[in-house]
């Protein structure tokens, strides 16, 4: 909010709040948010909107890790783990197994944005 009102200035009308995450129902109460979505549905929406035909998404966060698997532009499947980023180790040498790479090769895959 501080970034919105230094680059546009303080007299700016907001027509709409949403919210998303671990917590989001907390945070649509402290902010009167007008929508909850969950992370997996936002996450997809926001990444087709950076890579036409994206198909895999990956997300390491604080709270858990997940895969989202697109298919067509509507979430296929998911999988998630419910540890903090200190299991990212294991979370990634699971992912890249799922998908069908060696661990040791995960790294040169481009991500592109």
């Amino acid at each position: 909010m501080k970034q919105i009102a230094e680059n546009k200035g303080r007299n700016i009308e907001i027509m709409g709040v949403g919210t998303t995450g671990s917590g989001r129902y907390l945070s649509k109460v402290i902010v009167g948010a007008d929508i909850v979505k969950n992370e997996i549905t936002t996450h997809a929406v926001a990444a087709q909107k950076w890579v036409s035909g994206v198909r895999t998404i990956l997300e390491i966060g604080g709270q858990d890790s997940k895969i989202i698997i697109l298919k067509n532009g509507v979430v296929n499947d998911f999988a998630m783990n419910t540890v903090c980023a200190a299991g990212t180790g294991s979370f990634l040498d699971r992912q890249a197994a799922r998908l069908g790479i060696p661990i040791e090769a995960l790294g040169d895959y481009q991500i592109m944005m």
